[in-house]
């Protein structure tokens, strides 16, 4: 065993301030039924059967570790991969430090991918670890540009890696060459069925299945749906598409007329549906989005002359927050996603695993606040712009209080 030496922490976290808890029912606290993994029963989807309730997808538990973990397994609910045992459950590093870190993320094309990888850098200089490599993937599809980032870094053998990837499987081989080195790799809001990865993520399934859930109660369970995906093929739009197809599944009143891709952009999703609303005057009576799009497909609705009339928005921006109180007949389901503080804790993450304390699971998972109409007033800002396309922040400290962390953690804080 070697001697080491606790690295301070590099975040200050207020764990349950202003309120928010670290279980699912609270981090969720005032959504409709339609809107709440933690209830699904009501009087607004009785007449509709399952349509407008969330699945119960269940999840693969290798580990054993969620039936410990009471209420903070509810986050795992259609998680889209198999949970195991952390291969770095009862690792320490072979020094004491100062210690260095290797970063590849998705391309820094929207808000939130921006300020994820700023709060991680501000998060990783925090603690006195050194980023000896900072690299972004030059679009979304372009894997094997990445595999080749992954591999500079990898040769430069820091002591810990954090990697956003684009695509699920080929990250797994990346990712099993750096443990099989002795290098822990942390995955960015991505789940790598690795068990040399930590996953530090929400759960995508499960935010589909909240926001699908709220417009298909908000229809009637009749209707059509226009589905926008961000980029077809890559893991997060995968996710979204398997669950929004669940909730689809229950409700055979409403069909998928069309998908457009959007890209994860403003331009390219407001052209997407534009193009789709020019050859379709009927328009649709809901969409659902993958994520961080909502404000094209407003703009989209706008410029096509078209009504929006109810909307999955998972990772809203500022603007169609705006838009959505504005609009107050708009049945509007986003997600605040606090990019920054997600990053910090992702830089946390890392930390503790170099400081020893041993994951216990390679998928850390929650769920993002949920935003509708019933709860706007809580996250909306005076004075915000309808066009502002940066990312609803809400409460910093709901994303992995540190409560919640020390559950996944074998030796927490090093006891």
């Amino acid at each position: 065993m070697h001697v080491f030496q606790k690295l301070a922490r590099g975040r200050v976290r207020q764990g349950m301030a202003l309120g928010v808890s670290f279980g699912l029912a609270v981090a969720l606290a005032g959504c409709s039924t339609a809107d709440s993994p933690a209830s699904t029963e009501g009087e607004a989807s009785a007449d509709l059967g399952t349509c407008g309730q969330i699945p119960d997808l269940g999840f693969d538990d290798q580990s054993g570790v969620l039936a410990e973990l009471g209420d903070l397994a509810d986050y795992y609910n259609g998680f889209p991969v198999p949970v195991l045992e952390s291969a770095w459950a009862d690792w320490v590093p072979d020094h004491d430090g100062p210690f260095t870190a290797g970063v590849i993320t998705n391309p820094l094309s929207n808000p939130f991918q921006t300020n994820l990888h700023d709060g991680l850098i501000e998060g990783l200089e925090s603690a006195g670890i050194e980023v000896i490599a900072d690299l972004a993937a030059p679009d979304q599809v372009d894997v094997g540009a990445q595999s080749q980032q992954f591999q500079q870094v990898l040769s430069q053998s820091p002591d810990i890696i954090f990697f956003g990837p684009l695509a699920a499987e080929p990250a797994i081989e990346l990712v099993n060459q750096a443990g099989e080195a002795g290098i822990p790799v942390v995955s960015l809001h991505q789940s790598t069925n690795s068990p040399y990865a930590v996953s530090v993520v929400f759960n995508n399934v499960l935010e589909a299945m909240t926001a699908g859930a709220g417009v298909a109660t908000s229809m009637g369970g009749e209707g059509t749906v226009l589905r926008v995906h961000g980029v077809q093929g890559i893991a997060q739009d995968n996710e979204a598409g398997v669950g929004y197809s669940a909730v689809l599944d229950n409700c055979p009143g409403i069909e998928q007329v069309s998908e457009v891709n959007g890209m994860y952009q403003t331009a390219p999703t407001q052209q997407a549906v534009v193009q789709f609303l020019s050859t379709n005057p009927a328009g649709v009576d809901g969409v659902l989005s993958s994520g961080a799009m909502g404000l094209g497909i407003i703009q989209g609705f706008e410029q096509g002359g078209h009504t929006l009339s109810a909307m999955a928005d998972p990772g809203s921006s500022v603007g169609s927050l705006t838009f959505a109180k504005e609009n107050p007949d708009l049945a509007f389901f986003g997600t605040a996603q606090p990019g920054f503080a997600m990053g910090e804790t992702m830089a946390d993450v890392g930390e503790r695993i170099l400081a020893g304390e041993g994951p216990k699971i390679n998928q850390f998972a929650i769920t993002l606040p949920s935003i509708n109409q019933d709860t706007i007033d809580s996250f909306y800002v005076d004075g915000s712009e309808v066009t502002d396309p940066s990312g609803v922040e809400g409460d910093p400290n709901a994303y992995f209080p540190d409560e919640h962390l020390d559950q996944l953690f074998n030796n927490p804080g090093g006891e």
